[in-house]
């Protein structure tokens, strides 16, 4: 094929709306007003399948860890509605007071819980970039 044949093939595919460089495409099948792009450049990761899994796992468990505080935030509600809804009598053993302070205490804990969580889920925040970095190990 001559250097004529080369530009002829050049200003077909340009004037067709092809801007496909490597002849994937046959320009004579798409309109002329339509545009195509081709963009199918990869990048490959080469690793090891107990790097893989040891990866899939730390993302595992950093998601899991977002949601920990829902937890403690519902039993706080719930302590929150028995404390406030019901007249402490002396039952099981222990007297009305007693009880009272047991929710109280309960109250405090699913707090001090519910914080703890959230403090933590906020350190361990993990998205997909982070893995893919993790995978590749770039800091």
């Amino acid at each position: 094929m001559g250097k004529k044949a080369k530009n002829k093939d050049k200003q077909d595919t340009s004037s067709s709306g092809s801007t496909s460089s490597s002849g994937l495409l046959d320009p004579y099948c798409l309109p002329k007003d339509d545009k195509v792009h081709i963009n199918i450049s990869q990048e490959v990761i080469i690793t090891t399948e107990d790097k893989i899994r040891l990866s899939i796992h730390k993302y595992v468990h950093a998601r899991s860890i977002r949601s920990d505080w829902v937890s403690p935030l519902l039993l706080l509600v719930t302590f929150l509605l028995v404390f406030t809804t019901t007249d402490f009598h002396n039952n099981f053993l222990f007297s009305g007071d007693v009880w009272k302070g047991i929710f109280i205490v309960l109250m405090f804990s699913s707090i001090a819980w519910m914080i703890f969580a959230v403090v933590y889920s906020f350190r361990h925040i993990t998205t997909i970039d982070l893995f893919i970095r993790e995978i590749k190990k770039i800091r």
